[in-house]
């Protein structure tokens, strides 16, 4: 068959089966109201008619208020009948509906409808669980079981809006297998996709009385014609051959297996009528659907050309070999981006593109200036376009030359003259010319270009322009002399830039440390190369700020520290991490939580445990007392709290000493004691007392301890408990005589523990295997010291699945399996026939009469003999046969005659096995079924004969497999390189061996799936990846994007792109350059900008701009960036999103001056933070 068609798995019939179990709208009310809500309600009814009281539960559950409740006459009303209603049907005991039997039921309501003086209905005896469907417009599973018993079902579909839906019928109509139901709903109902994927599902002849569903998709009409075929049912071809969504893979196979019942012409004919009459209930995608299909005919494309829907115009000039007049009448249409899709079109002229280089809308410019088949002419033309992103295109054109590089220098636009600085080929000459332009923007961009010549920085050192001389004070191969000429720049921004320079000579630190600007002797505080000296002499600064960035500096002294503790300016003072502690302390003393997190954490000092230990909030002392470094002294102290959990910690401390853990041992609560006997530090003589404790868990965790001695076991052995003696059983120290005990205890999980156990002896397994519980005998036989008289022993269990177990072991003996083979099991007999300890003669005795299920597997088994295979190659069923025909060990005359099978199955098996000769790949080559053909083509012997016979085969999946076989000659690639199918030139592009000039070839096929390999293919070159980055396909160009040899070049051209994927792929490639990066950091799309922040290569003016992005998510990304500066964390620590501020407080480089902005936040969780930093 040509196509596979799986279905697909519906949920709707799981839908039905749990929907009943979420939480209904009574049981939400129920949990939230309070006590006295609900004493007030029964307390109103408990005063009424004793029908009234009898309701009063269900309308506490249902959620009656009293307020609501007095609105309405305790006889008579909505809310009581409701009430009554669910009082029936909840089981207050279990807390969920029941189901009562239907006679009940009616005879409930019944009683209740002759209190409800409603005159119009009072003759009506009979509430039924329709009427409480209709009346509440909810519905459980109690209901709809109710309602399908009633043949009530459907009504309630059609007479509710919400209660019922039409998935939830199809799938009780699918368990119950009601056809008749089914029935009704397709002729009645629109059903949804996954509804009409379910009932195919369940059974796939219902297709006939789906094919006028509306939503019937492609993938359905493969599984009705499937199931027709495979149930060897008539179908009317005419029904799937014409229907609006028959795919055109589907037709194929119609009409290769019934040519002469299908009219290809008429398809044609028929996509036609579709285009010019479209269904109205989803005329586009019919217009898409004749659009997508290879038999449209250019006459009905170019009536879709006319169409006023967008998506129709663009889907034409999808199609590679789309008309030329097509492309022509396009240039002009009235949308821009169906022009900018002839613009990209691989069949466009250089006369278009000179035609829409005057196009209105810039982003058409924009991609002509992208065609690689614009001319020099066209780029000079569009490098003075008005657009700013259109010139900025043409600079980074592959077929911009040296010369026009040289044209572009003079561009009267500055951008323009700034995109040729930093072009990769732009020579030391156009630098020394661009370095005198009038625009700054220009100059900067050559003081910051890493090619710059020395004579240049020089020349703009003394530009007038102070940005200018900024970028050269920034510069990395700025010379010393340079330095210490703008060291005295007038402007305080270029001395700053200085003065954080890493090659400042500590001269020039000393120098700038006495600036008139606070910020320039700011950036010297930062300095990492500042001489300790200078941080003592800057701790006195005027400046505040000055002074904080000593203290924070890593280089600080404790002098320096201590000096600037005491300092005058409380932002200084609680910049110092010693005094960072003392500012929380007023936090600490009012939040708990802040002192709990304290106590916990693990580098918390003697001093600050000692202190919290004695705090009035249990859960403060409670970490005090489970820390790991609380010292022996301080947990004797906590071992007498009044706190049950406080205790407890100390008893689960490992830090508590034997002699506390005696204390302990005694307490009255047994959580305490449990704690005690879990404890790694516990002796062996408090554990034999611990044995003897009342509560079982006490003695479950000493019969657990590592430390539990032999004479605690013996005791334990015989505890009254089965789960003690189950742990007892199961520890690693239990001796052979406690193992013996334990195996005739009366709890099979306690003697199935003996079995488990590495110390158990051959012996007790010979005894356990005559064990009563089947679950036991399985695990003797699982155990790996299980002996051949075990499996003996237990080959005559009752249990078949024991013997089945017995007859898989790969210690079974052959006398074992000769017995076995005999077994009345067929699953047993299979297990055998599997395995492979099986002697010749056990097979020869399975093959006889056994069946299929069994024969295959003896077919299977290493240790069949020639003779017996070639007697089994003889058998009527061909699943054995197949089998043998892929026997590794297959005789090559056996080979010979299976290759003659008259099942395809069986040949298609010889085909592929590996000792099949020359000749017989030469007879199979020739094979009436494909499949075999492929496998003849996948051979790794296949000669290259044969893989020149089979490229001409009719069938594509043969030739796909020929394109895709790894001794292929080049030759051969080429041709099938041209082959009409897509997915055999796929395969060819997918071939290692492909060469670069098939590669060529492919890069312009019709399909985007053809063009993406060639993308990743390894021996792709540089000049595809430029051809192919121009893609109308999305997907094509995003694999160009991700491409590892993608160059900065390409890179800053897809940066551009209007499809985010692609941009993303820009953004996450580590040789984006930082130019891209802070372009792609202004993208509107979130995911960019994402993947901009965690690139490798984020600079800090990048991690800067992306700091203020209107995205959170965006900015916590910044805020834990490892590049982050100080100066991101100061801005984001006063972030809005409390998680962007967490992540700030979270930060290894997060300076006392980020701290002191998060001291005092809103949010626990970051006080939490700081807290732990400051006090470890």
């Amino acid at each position: 068959m040509a196509r596979n068609c799986c279905a697909v798995k519906h949920s709707c019939l799981t839908r039905a089966c749990t929907s009943v179990t979420s939480t209904s709208p009574f049981q939400t009310r129920r949990n939230q109201m309070s006590k006295v809500e609900m004493m007030e309600i029964e307390e109103y009814f408990s005063s009424k008619s004793e029908l009234a009281q009898q309701a009063a539960p269900g309308a506490v559950y249902f959620g009656a208020t009293t307020s609501a409740e007095a609105e309405y006459d305790d006889d008579s009303g909505y809310y009581l009948i409701r009430s009554t209603y669910y009082t029936g049907l909840f089981d207050q005991k279990k807390g969920e509906l029941k189901i009562q039997d239907p006679e009940a039921y009616t005879s409930f309501f019944a009683q209740v409808r002759k209190s409800w003086p409603d005159e119009d209905s009072a003759d009506n005896e009979h509430v039924s669980a329709l009427t409480m469907v209709q009346e509440t417009e909810w519905a459980d599973d109690t209901t709809i079981e109710i309602l399908y018993r009633e043949n009530d079902l459907l009504e309630a579909l059609n007479s509710t809006q919400e209660a019922i839906s039409v998935s939830t019928v199809i799938g009780i109509a699918i368990e119950k297998k009601d056809d008749s139901l089914i029935y009704d709903l397709t002729s009645e109902h629109e059903l949804q996709p996954d509804d009409i994927d379910a009932l195919l599902e369940y059974d796939g002849t219902l297709g006939s009385s789906l094919m006028n569903q509306s939503h019937l998709r492609p993938s359905h009409l493969w599984s009705i014609y499937e199931a027709f075929e495979d149930a060897e049912d008539e179908f009317d071809l005419e029904d799937i051959v014409n229907h609006r969504r028959c795919p055109t893979d589907l037709l194929e196979e119609l009409y290769e297996r019934f040519p002469d019942s299908i009219d290809l012409e008429g398809r044609a004919a028929f996509l036609d009528r579709v285009a010019r009459n479209p269904d109205q209930a989803d005329p586009l995608g019919d217009l898409l659907f004749v659009l997508q299909d290879d038999a449209t005919s250019a006459e009905t494309l170019h009536f879709l050309s006319d169409s006023t829907e967008k998506e129709i115009r663009l889907g034409l000039l999808k199609k590679p070999q789309v008309l030329k007049d097509l492309l022509l009448k396009f240039t002009t249409d009235s949308d821009e981006y169906v022009r900018r899709a002839v613009v990209v079109h691989p069949q466009v002229t250089s006369e278009l593109l000179t035609q829409l280089a005057t196009d209105s809308d810039s982003d058409v410019r924009k991609a002509v200036a992208s065609n690689p088949q614009a001319t020099p002419e066209l780029l000079t033309q569009l490098a003075t376009d008005s657009d700013s992103w259109v010139r900025m295109v043409v600079v980074v054109h592959p077929q911009v030359t040296p010369e026009l590089l040289v044209q572009l220098a003079t561009n009267p636009y500055s951008d323009v003259r700034k995109a040729v600085v930093v072009h990769p080929q732009v020579t030391p000459e156009l630098l020394i010319q661009l370095a005198t332009d009038s625009d700054e923007y220009v100059r900067r961009a050559v003081a910051a270009h890493p090619q710059m010549p020395s004579e240049l920085l020089i020349q703009l050192a003394t530009d007038s322009d102070s940005d200018v001389r900024r970028a050269v004070a920034a510069h990395p191969q700025m010379p010393s002399e340079l330095l210490i000429q703008l060291a005295t720049d007038s402007d305080e921004y270029v001395r700053r830039t200085v003065a954080a320079h890493p090659q400042m000579p500590s001269e020039l630190l000393i120098q700038l440390a006495t600036d008139s600007d606070s910020d320039v002797r700011r950036a010297v505080a930062a300095h990492p190369q500042m001489p300790s000296e200078l941080l003592i002499q800057l701790a006195t600064d005027s400046s505040q700020f000055v002074r904080m960035a000593v203290a924070a500096h890593p280089q600080a002294t404790p002098e320096v520290l201590i000096q600037l503790a005491t300092d005058s300016n409380s932002g200084v003072r609680s910049a110092v991490n010693t005094k960072l502690g003392s500012k929380l302390s007023e936090q600490l003393q009012e939040d708990a939580r802040l002192r709990s997190a304290v106590a916990a954490h693990p580098q918390a000092t003697p001093e600050v445990l000692i202190q919290l230990a004695t705090d009035s909030d249990e859960d403060v002392r409670r970490a005090v007392a489970a820390n790991p470094q609380t010292t022996p002294e301080l947990l004797i102290q906590l071992a007498k709290d009044s706190d049950l959990d406080v205790r407890k910690a100390v008893a689960a401390n490992p830090q508590t000493t034997p002699e506390l853990l005696i204390q302990l041992a005694k307490d009255s609560n047994y959580f305490v004691r449990r704690a005690v006997a879990a404890n790694p530090q516990t002796t062996p003589e408090l554990l034999i007392q611990l044995a003897k404790d009342s509560d079982l868990d006490v003695r479950k965790a000493v019969a657990a301890h590592p430390q539990a001695t032999p004479e605690v076991l013996i005791q334990l052995a015989k505890d009254s408990n089965s789960g003690v003696r189950w742990a007892v059983a199961a520890h690693p120290q239990a001796t052979p005589e406690v193992l013996i005990q334990l195996a005739t205890d009366s709890d099979e999980d306690v003697r199935s523990a003996v079995v488990a156990h590495p110390q158990v002896t051959s012996e007790l397994l010979i005894q356990l295997a005559t064990d009563s519980n089947s679950g036991v005998r399985k695990a003797v036989i699982a155990h790996p010291q299980a002996t051949p008289e075990v499996l003996i022993q237990l080959a005559t269990d009752s249990n078949w699945e024991i013997r089945r177990a017995v007859a898989a072991h790969p210690q079974a003996t052959p006398e074992v399996l000769t017995q076995l083979a005999k077994d009345s099991d067929l699953d047993v007999r299979r297990a055998v026939a599997d395995n492979p300890q099986a002697t010749p003669e056990v097979l020869i005795q399975l093959a006889k009469g056994s069946g299929e299920y069994v024969s295959r597997a003896v077919a299977a088994n290493p240790q069949v003999t020639s003779e017996l295979l070639i007697q089994l190659a003889k058998d009527s069923n061909s699943g054995v046969r197949r089998a043998v025909a892929a026997h590794p060990q297959m005789p090559s005359e056996l080979l010979v005659q299976l290759a003659k099978d008259s099942e395809s199955d069986v040949r298609k098996a010889v085909a592929a096995h590996p000792q099949a000769t020359p000749e017989l790949l030469i007879q199979l080559a020739t094979d009436s079924e494909s499949w075999v053909r492929s496998g003849v083509a996948a051979h790794p012997q296949a000669t290259l004969e044969l893989l020149t016979q089979l490229a001409t085969d009719s069938n594509e999946y043969v030739r796909r497999a020929v394109a895709a076989h790894p001794q292929m000659p080049s030759e051969l690639l080429v041709q099938l390189a041209k082959d009409s199918e897509s997915d055999v030139r796929k395969a060819v592009a997918d071939n290692p061996q492909a060469t670069p000039e098939v590669l060529i070839q492919l890069a312009t096929d019709s399909e985007s799936d053809v063009r993406r390999a060639v993308v990743v293919h390894p021996q792709v070159t540089s000049e595809l990846l430029i051809q192919l980055a121009k893609d109308s396909n999305y997907f094509v160009r995003r694999a160009v994007a991700a491409h590892p040899q993608a160059t900065p070049e390409l890179l800053t051209q897809l940066a551009t792109d209007s499809e985010s994927d692609v941009r993303k792929a820009v953004a996450a490639h580590p040789q984006a350059i930082p130019e891209v990066l802070i372009q792609l950091a202004k993208d509107s799309d979130l995911d960019v900008r994402r993947a901009v922040v965690v690139h490798p290569q984020a600079t800090p003016e990048v991690l800067i701009q992306l700091a203020k992005d209107s995205s959170s998510v965006v900015r916590r990304a910044v805020a834990a960036h490892p590049q982050a500066t100080p100066e991101v964390l100061i801005q984001l620590a006063k972030d809005s999103d409390q998680y962007v501020r967490r992540a700030v407080a979270a930060h290894p480089q997060a300076t006392p001056e980020v701290l002191i902005q998060l001291v005092d936040d809103a949010f626990t969780g970051i006080r939490q933070l700081i807290a732990m930093r400051t006090q470890a």
